[in-house]
């Protein structure tokens, strides 16, 4: 852990994490060797969400401090628990799910649902 103006930051795989939670989905994403970017720039909404999945065109955005005042990507899924944060993470995980080729809009849908099915 690391500490840097005020925040402290987690390291893993050579990537410094701004919080456990991201940590806990990146070690998920690895150990499935689950492709992402770290932090990646979206040029429509000038922001930096937490991962960047380019196969299927999806941001995700962990743990968001005020989600509602939070101006995201429209394939951008929010995750505000740990829970649903290792449950997305084990959605993408899920090589039976054909999640290349959707719609990102539709795919974010989707995958708000799975998490939704999977905290029943």
């Amino acid at each position: 852990m690391y500490k840097g103006k005020g925040h402290k930051r987690f390291e893993f795989n050579s990537i410094r994490y701004r919080s456990s939670w991201e940590v806990k989905f990146a070690k998920v994403l690895v150990q499935n060797r689950i492709r992402f970017e770290y932090e990646r720039f979206d040029i429509k909404t000038h922001t930096y969400p937490d991962f960047y999945f380019h196969e299927i065109d999806l941001y995700v955005e962990i743990h968001p401090v005020h989600p509602e005042k939070k101006v995201i990507p429209s394939n951008c899924v929010l995750v505000s628990t740990l829970e649903d944060t290792l449950c997305l993470a084990n959605i993408l995980a899920d090589k039976t799910l054909n999640l290349i080729g959707r719609e990102p809009i539709d795919l974010v849908m989707y995958l708000r649902q799975a998490i939704l099915e999977q905290e029943k």
